[in-house]
């Protein structure tokens, strides 16, 4: 005589299989515009924005766009404009194809051509026994900037990591280190990153090289203290002398200074 399988058998092979059946937070906020649903995807589109991680930029792009298109649905301008405003900074070059709104396009096409996209930009900087090393992420309009991230690897192969704008590596005269920078955005997506090798600088320099995705390398040393005051005191000091030399030999060969003599 067979028996049924106990209940708490079938609901250890039946969950992991709702599980995956189950779409991605993004794909249901998608599924539901499509059905226009559209106060039901914005929530779902609210919820694919918050995770922690499971999106890539392109999603991103795909977030912005969709939400966009459900505050002109629902004829709501100030948040259309907001999503569309998100989507031109981060993918100024983002493609949108006739099937998309002619007024939605439109606003893209304004928005992008006002410029300022977001970019990332790292700078080296000479510091004591390493290198410093600074992201600043300029063109964020509110909602894209997440998190920063820096590692760098050490000429030893060590590797130091950061959450923030600025990390230090360690490095003796003449190693090269490497260092990586990521802008983390929404649902953990990274949308920009650069990466590159410096040594600790010597001498000021400004030679700006893009790398890519909005991103531009900069070599700088700020470590050391201006010269301007040593050269100012050096020249102070040499007048000084000057003078004192000169009272000196006038005092010795008997010369007096005082009004000239009318006759």
């Amino acid at each position: 005589m067979r028996t049924l399988p106990s209940l708490a058998f079938v609901t250890a092979i039946v969950s992991p299989l709702v599980a995956v059946a189950q779409p991605a937070p993004l794909d249901a906020a998608i599924a539901a515009y499509e059905d226009a649903r559209f106060a039901e995807a914005l929530e779902r589109f609210a919820a694919a924005e918050e995770q922690a991680d499971g999106l890539e930029a392109g999603d991103v792009e795909s977030l912005f766009l969709y939400r966009a298109l459900c505050h002109y649905a629902l004829d709501d301008e100030d948040a259309f404009r907001a999503e569309v405003l998100k989507l031109a900074k981060l993918s100024p070059s983002y493609g949108l194809d006739t099937s998309v709104p002619p007024r939605v396009r439109d606003v893209f096409a304004e928005l992008t051509a006002e410029g300022d996209p977001l970019t990332l930009e790292v700078t080296t900087h000479r510091a004591p026994h390493g290198v410093r090393v600074v992201a600043q992420v300029t063109g964020d309009p509110g909602g894209l900037v997440r998190e920063i991230r820096m590692s760098g690897t050490t000429a030893r192969g060590e590797t130091v990591e950061a959450s923030g704008a600025e990390l230090r590596v360690p490095a003796a005269s003449g190693d090269t280190i490497e260092y990586r920078a990521e802008v983390v955005g929404p649902g953990g997506a990274v949308i920009r990153r650069e990466s590159g090798r410096s040594a600790p600088p010597t001498t000021e320099t400004r030679s700006a090289v893009d790398v890519g995705a909005g991103g531009t390398h900069r070599d700088r040393d700020d470590g050391g203290a201006p010269l301007w005051p040593w050269l100012l005191g050096g020249s102070l000091i040499v007048a000084a002398a000057a003078v004192v030399i000169v009272l000196l030999a006038t005092s010795s060969t008997g010369t007096r200074f005082g009004a000239p003599e009318v006759r």
